[in-house]
């Protein structure tokens, strides 16, 4: 694997992100170092299974502008396989690595996230 260190630490940014950003907007009655735990046991989950994913479909482009060499390729590819992401576009399939996010996008994000720490995966 390319950066090992540099998908987990994008993996647990990602999930305690999300959930800090829930638990800030929702005045959610959780305490903020159960969020970020909550965060990391996400990012693990999804790091083991990812590593396994990646290992058998590692360079497997899944988006026309996120080619292989691209410097987020993998952590892309990584949270796309957990169905976080969907891309901008389906024909042609596009991930848009350069647009910015909007809120909505990170609340569908941030819930599917949530969606996967409820499901045990």
């Amino acid at each position: 694997m390319k950066n090992l260190a540099s998908i987990l630490a994008v993996l647990w940014v990602i999930a305690a992100v999300f959930l800090v950003i829930i638990y800030i907007e929702a005045d959610a009655p959780v305490l903020p170092s159960r969020i970020a735990f909550e965060g990391l046991q996400v990012a693990g989950k999804m790091a083991n299974a990812g590593m396994e994913y990646l290992e058998e479909q590692y360079h497997q482009q899944s988006f026309e502008d996120v080619p292989p060499d691209y410097w987020a390729f993998d952590e892309i590819e990584l949270i796309h396989s957990y169905g976080v992401t969907v891309g901008c576009s389906y024909d042609p399939p596009l991930y848009c690595p350069d647009r910015p996010m909007t809120r909505a996008e990170a609340a569908v994000f941030a819930a599917r996230i949530l969606e996967l720490m409820g499901s045990g995966k």
